[in-house]
């Protein structure tokens, strides 16, 4: 399921060098900004069963759950009776190529202090987690409340590696961890959605039109 930008700031074209390996911003963002292609039940919407996600241990659960104010009408709820360090995972399948580089990368947002909230893509080895990478933002007084889009580059290990909703340690239980638009896309593909421009750069943008304009018809 792919997104076809209407605007991107962060557009990457063959250019993998000049693209941040990770980041995180925050929103609101253009509607329908962005390229990149959604996993199997990571849009969390009515039609994008959530088959094949669980939860580490059974310590975390996850949800889907009305949400007007993202991408389409419901976004994906984790929540745990424990006090962080949970998540809740999804085998891809076998749809990646061992050595190409792929773009993680979602929408996520908790409203509680404590800990951190993000995703990663990994491998399990017996009982221990083998991160390849991934991004995370503080849980603080800055950050909660917001949504952020988050992503992070990797190279395919095998055809079949997991992502991870994560939310980390020091959590009340049941803090809200929200995520929507999952999304694993080669990296020539894809587009970080754009957020939408702060008043005064609209107007310097604008400005700066009007001096372009003023300049043609001189």
């Amino acid at each position: 399921m792919r997104r076809i930008p209407i605007l991107c700031l962060f557009l990457v074209v063959g250019a993998s060098e000049a693209f941040a390996q990770s980041g995180a911003f925050t929103g609101p963002f253009l509607p329908g900004s962005g390229t990149y292609d959604t996993i199997p039940g990571g849009t969390f919407e009515a039609d994008d069963p959530l088959d094949g996600w669980f939860g580490l241990n059974n310590a975390a659960s996850l949800s889907s759950v009305d949400s007007p104010d993202m991408r389409g009408d419901r976004i994906g709820s984790m929540v745990s009776p424990f006090v962080g360090n949970y998540a809740v995972l999804k085998q891809l399948g076998n749809v990646l190529t061992v050595g190409q580089t792929y773009v993680l990368s979602g929408f996520f947002r908790t409203d509680d202090l404590g800990g951190a909230i993000g995703f990663d893509v990994g491998n399990y080895g017996g009982q221990a987690w083998y991160q390849t990478s991934g991004i995370f933002v503080q849980a603080d007084s800055t950050t909660i409340g917001d949504w952020f889009f988050g992503y992070t580059t990797f190279v395919a290990d095998n055809t079949s590696m997991m992502v991870r909703l994560v939310r980390g340690s020091d959590t009340d239980p049941y803090a809200t961890n929200y995520f929507d638009d999952i999304a694993v896309t080669p990296l020539n593909d894809f587009a970080a959605p754009a957020p939408v421009p702060e008043p005064g750069t609209l107007v310097a943008l604008g400005l700066g039109a009007f001096a372009a304009l003023r300049r043609r018809r001189a």
